[in-house]
């Protein structure tokens, strides 16, 4: 129940910090998120009650007052378990207004306003982001449009493995998601490898390109072949690629032959 003379309300902090009870002993992945999302809700809480108190007492010194004669009254009413809830949210609450007492008014709005709006901000921003790197396949391999949407395909799949290695943190994660590439953008990335492959072969096999081994049926991709795959995905997206006549691919085997010369190569 609310203070009727101040008007603050304790106990959805007490409920906050009693629900923490329950995440004790050994937790899976699924409880240890449960357990973060718990642990900031009651930070979140803690830290707009102390604002508050501050700011309507007109001073740390009387807010901390008021906080811990409050919540002595509370927990006279409680059975074991909440009392000793009841006192540690106390001591926290305590705590915090001293700490935000040393704080200029103007630092602690800051604090508790400012923040929410730059995390609203990062919302519409993390929006944003997931949809700028959405590519869209709408057009046959066999066109320059087919082409180049797979060549982006195939790098956005590249840039989300690089960001993927040596994850470490939920919040990693959370951030690289919006680079994930879907189905179609997956199929699109290998049918651009596929197609890179076998224009490479195609020129290797005639003698026209001396790079890298060819890749046999079943082998793994090493550093030299993803390394000719990824030149000729940032060229193809580049805005200085000699588009070649028909069939588009033609562009492909040039670049590769130009970048992988044998001695002497005929033209193609």
């Amino acid at each position: 129940m609310a203070d009727m003379q101040t008007g603050h309300d304790f106990w959805p902090l007490i409920e906050v910090a009693g629900n923490l009870g329950q995440f004790t002993g050994y937790l899976d992945t699924a409880g240890l998120k449960q357990k973060a999302v718990a642990e900031q809700a009651y930070r979140t809480c803690r830290d707009k009650l102390s604002y508050e108190l501050i700011r309507d007492m007109h001073g740390w010194a009387a807010a901390r007052n008021e906080a811990q004669a409050r919540l002595d009254e509370i927990v006279a009413e409680q059975d074991e378990y909440w009392a000793q809830v009841v006192l540690r949210v106390k001591q926290d609450l305590v705590s915090r207004i001293e700490q935000d007492g040393a704080r200029s008014p103007v630092r602690r709005w800051l604090t508790y306003y400012a923040l929410p709006i730059v995390i609203g901000l990062g919302v519409v921003g993390y929006g944003a982001v997931w949809w700028y790197n959405d590519i869209t396949i709408d057009h046959p391999l066999q066109t320059r449009a087919g082409l180049v949407q797979r060549a982006q395909a195939y790098a956005k799949l590249r840039r989300f493995e690089e960001l993927q290695g040596g994850r470490s943190s939920l919040i990693k994660g959370v951030l690289i998601e919006p680079f994930k590439p879907d189905e179609e953008e997956i199929a699109a990335a290998q049918e651009f490898l596929d197609a890179t492959i076998g224009g490479y072969a195609f020129l290797h096999g005639k003698g026209l390109a001396c790079g890298p081994r060819v890749p046999q049926a079943g082998q793994m991709l090493e550093e030299d072949d993803f390394a000719m795959i990824d030149a000729t995905s940032d060229y193809l997206r580049s805005s200085s690629v000699d588009w070649q006549s028909m069939p588009v691919g033609r562009t492909v085997l040039v670049y590769l032959q130009k970048n992988y010369p044998c001695q002497k190569d005929p033209a193609l």
